[in-house]
This record gives structure tokens, C-alpha cells and sequence, in this order.
């Protein structure tokens, strides 16, 4: 049937006909699409938890009141929904998710219901807001919906999307940090299957920052190892496999972090002792543990022991340290209240209180975030403060800065 109405859509259209045409199907779908939120929520006030009669509560398989939206929204007859799930195609569960979507858009966040209504903002876009703040309280949610509805249908949905987590964490900081405490509880390593071929996975689930540290760890080794060890992945693989082995990992650290210990140190440090021996070697003179020892002493490798715990005496333990590094982007305002919303690159935003415990054992480093040097990053890559009141015309004008958090090497604490 479609394939027959639609064959000659394109009949006697130019170049210039045919791309009006494209624009305009693309907005009828855009319509379409929306136009499915608004009927939703008109079905659900066709039918509120009020319309079950009173004799059918309670009963087995009958029908009772549920709330798909968020707080401020109404309570809706759940078989009545699932006869609207059926019509559009999807299962009950999601249907119902998407009744919430409309709910929550016409109750909660009426500047992005506005843009969903003129065809401004995608409807897909506005439900997967709604479902990101369905845990707010109704008033948290107006003041996201005020946060992000100038950013909503302008800018990229990555952005915007950014933009409302910001937001919901601004107004509700506690709850988050308490979600990912939980969230925390969820982290684990799995061992999978061995297969046919003697080979196993290995799966884990870590805070961001912490797999980011990890995966720098393995590049690092992987980048010590031969090429002949094979392919790029073939050696982080290898590498992965030697954070099970701490002496080999610490031995390729301190050849690439400190090779002057390898070159001539070890050999000078065995001609010593040797020279201090000056021929046969007694027990006590190459190890006072070995002094009681009645058996015969190994004195070559009695000589290489002390050798090496002479070599790791001079070794600087920092050089083995993780090498990490951490951007935060946070404004100067939120440091001085100590709380608010900071940006990680790469990470989603998150609060200073999460930062805080990343950075526990870090010395920390604040900078300037504008560097004549680098290229500026976009400008929403920040927690941008609300405009202040304007200062007396006696007082000297107030500047927002912004700076970054870096972590350093492992040290002292400042």
C-alpha cells in the first residue's frame, strides 16, 4: 500500500522541489512524533485512577490506580493505558514509561511541553529528560525545566542532556551522591567462560575515573613491551595479564622510569661487594640472616641479593607511581560554598562532593582553565554561574573565574 502511494512522490519535482519536500516530510515526522505525547497524555485524562468504580478495588485482575509520571502528575486506570500501549506498538512496560514521558512534560516541565507542542524540540528528546528527573520533587523539576528549556531544540541532544543532569544535580546534590553510593555496591570483576582455545575474559565494572586510570596503567606497560609481542591489542592484553605479576610490572617501570639503575648500577653494586670480599666469603659477611645458617652458602647469589637491595635502596619509589591525571571544571563561586557541579571531560557531570572522593589521596593543583597555550574548550563544558546582582557604582565590578583540579603523583597531602 506504501510502496504504491508514495512511488510517485518525487513525480515532476527539481532539485530545489525535492528538498522542500524532504524538509517537509522531516517535519511532519517530527509532528507525528509529537503529536503521539500529546494524545497520550489526552488518553490519560480520559481515564484517571478516579474512573475505576469503586466495586472493582481491591478485586483479582481488576483495575487500580498507578502513577507512570513523576510527583505532581496524576494517578491513571493502568488497564485503560494498556489499551493505548497496544494501538502505538509497544509493550506495557514501555508504554507506560512513555504515558509518564507526556505526563511529566505537561505537568512538570511546561517550557519543554511548549517546545514538544511547536515541533522545537523532539518529543523522544523531552521523554528521555522527564525519565533522567522522574526522582525529583515537582518543584525540582520546574527549576530544571527553566535550567534547560533555553538549550532544548538548539543545541546538540549530548549537550542538552549534559545540561539537564547538571541541573538535577544541582538541585538535588544529597540524592545523587546517596544514588551512587548505591550504585557503588554494583561494582564487581568477572571471570567468563575458558573457551576452546584455553582462552577467558575478564569483565569488571569501576567508577569511571577508576577504569580510566587503569586502561592508562596498561597502555603505559603495554607501550614497555616488545613489539615483537605482537599487535597493539595483543600487548595491552600482555600487559593487562602483568598487573597479576608486581614484580615483573614494578621491574618494566623502574627500566623505563629510572634505566640508569640497569645500565652500570647493578654491575657496580656486585663488583663491590665482590672487591669488599676479597676471596672466600663467610656467612655473616654477605647477610646477617644468613649468619646461623649451618649448610653451605649460595655466594653468587647471596652477592646478587645484596646487590639489588643496595640498587633498590638508591631506587626512587615515586618514579613507580601511576601517572594520572585529572581535569575538573568547576566555578570559582561553588569552591567557595563548597558544593555545586563540576565537568570531567569525558566523565557526565557530577558533584564536588564524588570529585572529593576521587581526588582523597591526590595532592591537588589549582590552575587557571585559560591557557594562552591551548586551544579554549567550548564554553559549556562549565557550570556557568547565574548573573549577580548588580554591585553599588561605588564598589569595583565582580569577576566569575574558573579553574581546574589536576591530580599529581601520589604525595602529600595539600
Amino acid at each position: 500500500m506504501f510502496e504504491g502511494s508514495l512511488e510517485g512522490c518525487a513525480a515532476g519535482l527539481d532539485a530545489r522541489g525535492i528538498l522542500d519536500a524532504a524538509a517537509a516530510a522531516q517535519r511532519a515526522q517530527v509532528m507525528a512524533q509529537n503529536q503521539l505525547l500529546v494524545l497520550a497524555a489526552e488518553w490519560a485524562d480520559r481515564f484517571p485512577a478516579d474512573s475505576i468504580h469503586p466495586d472493582e478495588l481491591g478485586l483479582p485482575g481488576a483495575a487500580r490506580g498507578v502513577r507512570p509520571g513523576g510527583d505532581g502528575t496524576p494517578e491513571v486506570n493502568d488497564l485503560a493505558m494498556v489499551d493505548f500501549c497496544v494501538k502505538i506498538g509497544k509493550s506495557t512496560g514501555a508504554g507506560l514509561f512513555f504515558i509518564g514521558d507526556a505526563l511529566d512534560l505537561r505537568h512538570r516541565f511546561p517550557l519543554l511541553w511548549g517546545k514538544v507542542l511547536r515541533g522545537e524540540l523532539l518529543g523522544w528528546q523531552g521523554g528521555k529528560i522527564a525519565r533522567l528527573t522522574r526522582g525529583l520533587l515537582y518543584d525540582q523539576a520546574r527549576l530544571v525545566d527553566a535550567e534547560v528549556a533555553r538549550f532544548a531544540g538548539v543545541v546538540p541532544f549530548t549537550k542538552l542532556e549534559n545540561r539537564a543532569l547538571a541541573a538535577v544535580r544541582t538541585v538535588d546534590p544529597e540524592h545523587y551522591e546517596k544514588l551512587v553510593g548505591r550504585r557503588k555496591k554494583e561494582r564487581g570483576v568477572w571471570l567468563g567462560r575458558v573457551d576452546e582455545d584455553g582462552m577467558r575474559s575478564i569483565h569488571g565494572r569501576i567508577e569511571a575515573v577508576k577504569t580510566n586510570r587503569l586502561y592508562a596503567t596498561v597502555e603505559e606497560l603495554a607501550g614497555y613491551l616488545p613489539e615483537e609481542t605482537g599487535s597493539a591489542d595483543e600487548r595491552r592484553a600482555e600487559a593487562l595479564a602483568l598487573l597479576g605479576d608486581d614484580l615483573r610490572a614494578a621491574e618494566l617501570r623502574a627500566r623505563h622510569r629510572q634505566p640508569e639503575l640497569f645500565d652500570e648500577e647493578l654491575a657496580a653494586a656486585v663488583a663491590e661487594i665482590a672487591a669488599e670480599t676479597g676471596g672466600p666469603v663467610e656467612e655473616s659477611e654477605v647477610h646477617p640472616a644468613l649468619r646461623d645458617r649451618p649448610s653451605a652458602v649460595d655466594v653468587e647469589s647471596a652477592i646478587f641479593q645484596t646487590a639489588v637491595r643496595r640498587m633498590l635502596e638508591q631506587l626512587d619509589l615515586t618514579k613507580l607511581l601511576p601517572i594520572a591525571q585529572l581535569v575538573v571544571h568547576v566555578a570559582a563561586e561553588s569552591l567557595e560554598k563548597g558544593h555545586g557541579v563540576c565537568r570531567v571531560p569525558g566523565i557526565k557531570p557530577t558533584t564536588m562532593g564524588i570529585v572529593q572522593d576521587w581526588l582523597g589521596h591526590s595532592r591537588v593543583r589549582v590552575r587557571p582553565v585559560i591557557d594562552l597555550n591551548d586551544t579554549p574548550p567550548p564554553v559549556d563544558s562549565y557550570e556557568i554561574p547565574r548573573p549577580a546582582p548588580p554591585p553599588p557604582t561605588t564598589a569595583a565590578p565582580q569577576l566569575s573565574c574558573w579553574v581546574s583540579i589536576t591530580t599529581m603523583p601520589s604525595g602529600p597531602r595539600t
